[in-house]
């Protein structure tokens, strides 16, 4: 597929899912309207579902593909991205416009703007499925949704969540509400300690990388020695480390980021929405030399233990 032809491809899906969440919005205005008309607690949300058209569906669903085939994830997460969480900063002008109405009512639409938002989870997430194939499980359109409704809506709503339980005529609704916010808070919690462990794994990957490219002598664009072990720092010192400099300065090769193992399939890749065939051989050849492993000879340390003990401990406040 050509460039032009991805960018319009892109475009058109951008569109739709503006489109979409549009028509979630006016069904939120929708029900906040029959609301300030029936002000009874004991109504919960209508329970009716806005589906999107079986064909439009399908249709946008291929378009998707279309653009993962073409490992563009960083283009298409960046357009679901953007259009949830323009759809939920709408719905929470729309709650804050409510400022000066009853307790009741707030609490109320709070509740009718959740189940707009679970609702559209529901049916884009059969659209977008492909853009999260390659992503950890708890990443997904539903857990996406739901954490950008907590942070740029029930997280602005805390005082009112907090003043729910003194409603004179409490329901299960105003009860669904004090739920809801812990639900959500308790998913965001455990969606940012599951990101936090992936991060830290992958940190470890890549300390392991830049410490075996130091030691091979292969080029390092931070030209340092701070992802290496303590044992290893003293190798590096005791060796002939001028040689291993001079190998790395004639490295006359311009350098880019690739992608690798621990990256394939994230949306942070830099140059996955990009062909160039010279960048691919790169990447190809940057993977055989990482296979390819340098027996070094290992060195005694000429420093003494105490000194060897100082440097670690202040290596391990550094990280």
């Amino acid at each position: 597929m050509s460039t032009n032809s991805l960018i319009e491809l892109r475009d058109e899906l951008q569109e739709a899912l503006t489109k979409i969440y549009n028509e979630y919005l006016q069904d939120f205005r929708k029900r906040k309207a029959q609301r300030l008309e029936n002000l009874r607690a004991s109504d919960p949300p209508e329970q009716y579902q806005l589906v999107v058209e079986t064909n439009y569906r399908n249709e946008l669903t291929q378009k998707v593909k279309q653009i993962v085939h073409q490992e563009s994830y960083n283009m298409i997460y960046r357009i679901f991205y953007d259009a949830v969480h323009q759809f939920v900063s709408d719905i929470f002008t729309d709650l804050a416009s409510l400022d000066s109405q009853s307790l009741i009512l707030r609490i109320l639409c709070l509740a009718e703007a959740f189940h707009t938002v679970e609702n559209s989870a529901r049916e884009l997430g059969k659209i977008t499925t492909g853009i999260f194939e390659k992503e950890p499980t708890y990443i997904t359109c539903e857990n996406v949704t739901k954490l950008a409704f907590f942070d740029k809506v029930l997280k602005h709503f805390e005082n009112l969540i907090e003043a729910a339980p003194s409603v004179a005529d409490k329901s299960c609704v105003v009860n669904d509400v004090i739920n809801l916010n812990l639900e959500l808070r308790s998913l965001s919690n455990r969606l940012r300690s599951s990101t936090k462990s992936t991060d830290k794994v992958f940190k470890e990957d890549s300390q392991r990388m830049n410490s075996k490219l130091i030691l091979s002598g292969e080029d390092n664009t931070n030209d340092d020695v701070s992802f290496m072990s303590v044992d290893d720092i003293v190798s590096f010192i005791n060796g002939d480390a001028k040689d291993m400099k001079k190998k790395r300065r004639n490295k006359g090769k311009k350098r880019c980021k690739a992608s690798t193992a621990s990256t394939s399939g994230s949306p942070k890749s830099e140059y996955r929405d990009m062909e160039y065939p010279e960048l691919e051989k790169e990447i190809e050849e940057f993977s055989r030399r990482l296979e390819f492993t340098v027996k070094i000879p290992r060195l005694k340390p000429k420093f003494s233990e105490e000194w060897i003990k100082c440097l670690r401990d202040q290596i391990t406040k550094i990280n």
